[in-house]
């Protein structure tokens, strides 16, 4: 409500439900658990190298030595931190982003908040909303927006193999419920518009 302007009535609301992750982020974990198991077999091998170095007649504690090891060690450190981040943003960062969206449909417009960022669409410029499943009861709500620069619907978009990233906030409401109520209200001006027109 502190982001309402003065007189905006809330019609509708809502927040993402289910596991809060979509294709982008299932594939940008699998991507760091790969980076992962890369880097654990880099650690194994090059330490098996390093040991063999040492049976070889290398002198532990030599200049040589030690940079070889410090060499390793900042390869392997950047490596794991790699696949560490990538695993964490796909997975926990990507159910932190959703826990912290909400959606708002008023008498004026559609406001969707994730943290501190949010977009807010006229409902005029709204022509109609794409439905891509999301699970059995889930559905996530592409707006599809009419006016200049108005690309909703594009190849990387609701027409696309993956989503949009949660991390930015598109025009995008992801794993909605109740998705015929949300479309009832938000059209329903319009169709009153329509038959006083006639």
């Amino acid at each position: 409500t502190d982001r309402l302007d003065e007189g905006e009535r809330v019609l509708w609301g809502s927040a993402p439900a289910g596991l809060r992750l979509g294709r982008s982020e299932l594939l940008t974990a699998a991507m760091g658990a790969g980076v992962l198991a890369i880097g654990f077999a880099y650690c194994h091998r090059i330490g098996s190298i390093v040991i063999s170095f040492e049976r070889s007649g290398l002198p532990v504690r030599s200049a040589t030595w030690l940079l070889l090891c410090l060499a390793t060690l900042i390869s392997a450190t950047v490596i794991l931190s790699t696949g560490a981040v990538l695993l964490w943003k796909g997975l926990w960062g990507a159910r932190a982003a959703g826990s912290r969206t909400e959606y708002i449909l008023t008498d004026s417009r559609v406001l969707i908040r994730r943290a501190d960022t949010e977009l807010s669409v006229d409902r005029t410029r709204i022509v109609d909303v794409a439905e891509q499943p999301n699970g059995s009861e889930l559905s996530d709500l592409y707006l599809i927006l009419d006016g200049p620069r108005a690309n909703a619907l594009d190849v990387s978009g609701a027409l696309g193999l993956f989503t949009p990233p949660r991390s930015q906030v598109p025009p995008v409401l992801y794993e909605v419920r109740d998705r015929e109520l949300f479309r009832k209200i938000l059209f329903a001006d319009r169709k009153d518009r329509l038959r006083d027109a006639a």
